[in-house]
Parts: C-alpha cells; structure tokens; sequence
C-alpha cells in the first residue's frame, strides 16, 4: 500500500485564549509576547474588542470559572466555523499561560515527518 503524502510547508498554527473582559491587559500582554508570532491570535472573551483582538462569545450558564467547558465547547465551535481551513494546528488556554511558539513549532515540525493520515483524527501524539 503506498504511503500518504508528507507535507514539506511550515505548520500554520492558531492561538487562542479564553479570557473575560476585566483581565484585557493580560489579553494585552499575551498578544504582545507570543500571540504575535503564531500565524492567528484571538482572545475569546464577554466582549468583542477588535484593536485588543478580542472576540465576545457567548456560551451557556454563567461566565465563571467553573463553567470553562460550556465556554470552551464555544470556543471550538467558533474556531470550526471560522477557521478550521486556514489553519494546520489549534492550541487554546487561558489568559494566565504563555506559550512558547518556537518550541511548539518545533514539535509540531518534529511530527509533519510522519504520513498525514497518521494526524487525521487531531492526534500527533497517538
């Protein structure tokens, strides 16, 4: 059986965070550290601030840390509708975290060796 195609292109990679309105300057802050350099940033929060790069999503029950799933089912099915084609890979989490973006590059460059088909199902490492 011949083996799936492998890609040679760099990884597009989203990032996102979940935030709420009144933690906007760490919106800031993660935009202005990491957010910049992977190739889409949006913070998803209560309000839609467009120059901070802030996306007011809407979810069920009441905005509050215990409900972070209804939140980040939102957020998943915000990023499907609007940019599930445009991107490779999709890495979210809160507003209190700072990613490294090289080191993720690096992994994720690390995996495109193996075939395509082995990634289908969102998975690089299973």
């Amino acid at each position: 059986m011949e083996s799936p195609p492998l890609r040679h292109e760099r990884p597009k990679l989203f990032c996102g965070i979940y935030t709420h309105n009144p933690a906007r300057d760490f919106t800031r802050l993660a935009a202005l550290s990491y957010g910049w350099k992977c190739d889409g940033f949006l913070a998803f929060s209560t309000v839609t601030i467009p120059s901070l790069g802030m996306v007011g999503i809407l979810h069920r029950g009441e905005e509050a840390y215990k409900n972070m799933v209804q939140k980040t089912r939102s957020i998943w099915s915000y990023i499907a509708t609007h940019y599930l084609d445009q991107f490779d890979y999709f890495h979210i989490g809160g507003d209190d975290m700072h990613v490294i973006v090289e080191n993720m590059r690096s992994l994720l460059l690390e995996h495109e060796s193996e075939p395509i088909d082995a990634r289908e199902e969102g998975r690089i490492f299973g």
